[in-house]
């Protein structure tokens, strides 16, 4: 076994490979994400594969390419980016003050006159870079391509780096289609940015906006609480105090309009997180939903991505597992990262990350929903449920305060309690087909429109200093 290691930007990656498998000159490929990129083993210096993402953790994995063999797996990492706030742990203390240097911004107060009359509005964003599948860029984006039919127009400014040669190009293609600008920000450059708004949409982003001046409004897009992220310490510290900067705080939902409504002296205002209607609808007959025909096999599909540490992963693995122990007439189908072919003990499929069309197939098939949610909630349930799919998600105050009684099965987080949940809406049809449709007709009116509209009215009051 060689201990090998790969740099890229801020990612550092550490794992094992079998040498036996590997000749000098072979060719190697490593699969983050969405992301395939080539590399060349050598004898005398290992490999080293460049890449970048902007995501906190991800998982990648390495295979050797032959012409006789095909493509063998030869090991996983977990990737831990180094170049962005977050939970990496890392002694290296250059490391640790260069991943907090946005606090060193200096603020400064919108100095601009809010726009005249009705004309649309030129709205700043700042964002980290954008990976495919990833659940706030999406409700952002859905969101602007709403504004964008009101006459608005849109700026999003990505921070530090992008890895994509064409932002709006991948907007496009993975989210929705927009006619917005795209443009990377550095620390030093939020002198440049100029419009009527500026919106944050993380914790990180909420200190660059502080350092914009042309402006005439600032505001705060909150998805989720972001504080419950990271241990106790620095990170979680300067994630709480970003609330409290004074800017219009917009939340996902009634949770965090409950958690956040003390934080700012001005009015909190909410929205539903959007779904997508033309990926995520149930097949119907007339104005009826269509009952789904008993199977001899049951399919559920499972939120599977282990390193967001607040989907609770091991505590579904943990419940299938149980499950398995009495019945074998299922299959667990994993998606939302690439795994490292796992061994589990119960029948699953892989499917990695999906589009939100492929996405929309695989709830369609299938006969229960799990993903669960230790903070805000997701999106995900939403979308299972416009499938007519019966879902089961994480019992706690972050769940019952959005879904409404019946339309959902809240489980205790506890693998047995998860187990019975998931068995009885596999057995039980009538009770299947309640939650089914209470779910549907829960998330049935709502549009990305509807959320739009919310956000709207919201930046409206920040501009008129309400």
């Amino acid at each position: 076994m060689k201990l090998i290691k790969l740099f890229s930007g801020g990612i550092k990656i550490t794992g094992k490979i079998p040498l036996g498998l590997l000749a000098d000159t072979t060719a190697l490929e490593l699969v983050a994400g969405r992301r395939t990129v080539a590399g060349v083993f050598r004898f005398d210096g290992g490999y080293k594969f460049e890449f970048t993402s902007s995501r906190r953790v991800l998982w990648a994995t390495v295979y050797a390419l032959s012409p006789n063999a095909g493509r063998t797996l030869l090991c996983g990492f977990l990737c831990v980016n180094l170049g962005r706030k977050g939970p990496a742990r890392t002694t290296n203390l250059e490391e640790q003050m260069v991943a907090l240097e946005h606090l060193q911004i200096p603020e400064v107060t919108a100095q601009r006159s809010p726009p005249a009359g009705d004309r649309p509005w030129h709205i700043n964003w700042i964002i980290p870079d954008i990976d495919a599948g990833a659940g706030g860029l999406s409700a952002i984006f859905r969101i602007a391509h709403e504004m964008e039919a009101h006459g608005h127009r849109h700026v999003f400014w990505i921070m530090g780096r992008t890895r994509h040669e064409n932002l709006r190009e991948y907007v496009g293609k993975h989210f929705t289609p927009l006619d917005a600008d795209f443009r990377v920000l550095a620390t030093a450059d939020v002198a440049r940015i100029e419009g009527d708004l500026v919106i944050a949409s993380n914790d990180t982003s909420a200190y660059y906006v502080r350092g914009v001046g042309g402006v005439s409004a600032k505001a705060y897009l909150v998805q989720d609480y972001e504080p419950l992220f990271y241990p106790a310490g620095a990170y979680a510290l300067t994630s709480e105090k970003t609330y409290g900067f004074g800017f219009k705080l917009i939340t996902a939902g009634a949770w965090l309009h409950g958690r956040l409504a003390g934080a700012s002296p001005r009015p909190v205002r909410s929205y539903d997180l959007p779904h997508d209607p033309a990926a995520y609808f149930a097949p119907m007959t007339s104005s009826k939903y269509t009952a789904k025909v008993i199977r001899p096999r049951r399919h559920i599909s499972f939120y599977a991505r282990a390193t967001t540490c607040r989907r609770a992963v091991s505590l579904g693995l943990c419940a299938f597992k149980i499950l398995a122990l009495r019945r074998s007439d299922f299959t667990v189908h994993l998606f939302g990262q690439t795994h490292c072919s796992p061994r589990l003990p119960f029948p699953f499929e892989e499917h990695g990350v999906l589009s939100p069309a492929e996405l929309g197939e695989l709830y369609r098939r299938c006969d229960v929903g799990v993903v669960f949610s230790a903070t805000n909630h997701s999106l995900v349930p939403h979308e299972m449920m416009a499938c007519g799919l019966p879902v089961v998600e994480l019992a706690g105050a972050q769940n019952q305060a959005v879904y409404s009684p019946g339309c959902i099965v809240l489980a205790e987080p506890d693998p047995a309690a998860i187990a019975e949940a998931v068995e009885k809406l596999l057995d039980e049809t009538s009770h299947a087909e309640a939650v089914r449709l209470a779910g549907y007709a829960q998330i049935k009116g709502r549009s990305s429109a509807r959320s739009a509209a919310a956000v709207e009215a919201a930046l409206g009051e920040a501009l008129r200093g309400d």
